[in-house]
């Protein structure tokens, strides 16, 4: 048995020794390296981020929205490249290059390094609003609290600035009503000067519901507030002179602030059921006006609190009216050389619809339509057949024809 082991042990000695299993050594080392480093560059993982949305090439003049600002992506890629993603956190981008203003729904990109593919994006598509950006002067209103002392009348004051401007989106800037400060029985007490700015609207009866920038966002308020004044809201009120242009007609007038606080002495104020504002001239106006006027008061005595100007807004509304011709002669087209075709009746009413400036061209000499039958292909002797018209003017629409349809009779020439 001895002898079986040491003989075994030398013949094991004798191949180590050898060339060939140095070969096979090396051979094996190798290998087992080459998996070694295979395998650590290209492990597999999975990484989910929570990435936020940044919108790119922003059309100029416009502000956005977006339904959402952070999208989940899932990630597949070697784990090295999972781990620098992770790091950079990249922004998802909405690409809004050559938009227009309004909604659209755009794919969600993510930029991602060599290594690395996206799974899914939840969600990948998101809607973008494009709105045009607007910038609008606004006079600082002041306002009593509710808890205001009872018998105290602001005599006089001073805001600096006397404006603020407001930014933001148009639909959002245009909903503000007034800016204002509201002064509170405690402000009086502690003498505070600096007051912020609220931004008020009729639509939600309080503040906006989205953010519009204000500039500047506080204001400097000096009040002399006395006892021997009266103050009361009146309604605003201007004359309309004058007409548009003739194809239009006023559908609306409005004011904004519609009323305003006014303080004076008792005698004064006891009469004083409205204010007035400059007449405003709208002859020949082609479309709607929006003008800031000054709020007057109307004697010296008396204080306009808050806003000094009013902004009137004028809508107008396109006319509509319509006209008949009564006695339009009925033309037949497509006759052929052997049959002749008479039309029972022989003349036709066509009522038209335009603008007063379009109807005004027209009369029974001159009446810019054509009422004809066309009677091509008719094989038969008698037939009834649609009015048709046909019109010179693209300001004018065809209302109705009357009779709409009307017999042919045919006769050999």
């Amino acid at each position: 048995m001895n002898k079986k082991c040491r003989g075994g042990r030398k013949t094991l000695d004798q191949w180590l020794s050898s060339r060939w299993s140095l070969r096979v050594l090396s051979l094996g080392v190798a290998l087992l390296v080459w998996f070694f480093v295979a395998w650590d560059h290209q492990a597999q993982g999975h990484r989910t981020l929570r990435l936020p949305v940044e919108v790119v090439n922003l059309p100029e003049g416009t502000v956005f929205s977006v339904e959402e600002k952070w999208v989940e992506a899932r990630f597949l890629g070697d784990v090295e490249s999972l781990a620098d993603l992770e790091r950079e956190r990249p922004q998802c981008t909405l690409d809004a290059k050559g938009l227009s203003v309004g909604s659209h729904r755009l794919p969600v990109r993510v930029p991602i390094p060599k290594g690395v593919r996206t799974v899914s994006l939840s969600p990948k598509t998101l809607k973008l609003t494009l709105e045009r950006h607007l910038e609008r002067r606004l006079a600082v209103r002041v306002e009593r609290g509710e808890d205001f002392p009872e018998g105290a009348r602001i005599h006089s004051f001073r805001v600096v600035p006397q404006e603020v401007v407001i930014r933001g989106a148009e639909r959002d800037v245009l909903a503000v009503d007034l800016a204002r400060v509201v002064v509170h029985a405690e402000d009086l007490k502690t003498k505070k000067r600096a007051f912020d700015v609220d931004l008020v609207t009729r639509a939600t009866k309080g503040k906006l519901l989205r953010p519009v920038e204000v500039e500047p966002r506080s204001v400097r308020l000096t009040l002399v507030v006395s006892a021997d004044r009266r103050s009361l809201r009146c309604p605003l009120r201007i004359p309309i002179v004058g007409a548009p242009e003739r194809d239009y007609h006023v559908e609306g007038v409005s004011i904004s602030p519609d009323q305003v606080l006014v303080e004076g002495p008792p005698a004064l104020m006891e009469g004083m059921k409205e204010l007035v504002l400059d007449p405003l001239d709208i002859t020949g106006l082609k479309g709607d006006l929006v003008l800031d006027l000054p709020i007057k008061p109307p004697f010296p005595e008396v204080a306009i609190i808050g806003a000094q100007h009013a902004q009137v807004r004028v809508t107008l509304e396109r006319k509509v009216n319509q006209r008949t011709l009564a006695n339009i002669l009925l033309r037949v087209e497509g006759e052929s050389p052997v049959r002749q075709w008479v039309p029972t009746p022989e003349r036709v009413s066509v009522t038209l619809e335009g603008s007063p400036s379009a109807l005004a061209h027209v009369d029974e000499e001159n009446p810019l339509v054509e009422a004809y039958v066309d009677v091509s292909n008719v094989v038969t002797p008698r037939i009834v057949l649609p009015v048709l018209v046909r019109n010179r003017r693209e300001d004018l629409r065809i209302l109705r024809v009357e009779p709409p349809r009307v017999q042919l009779q045919g006769q050999l020439p």
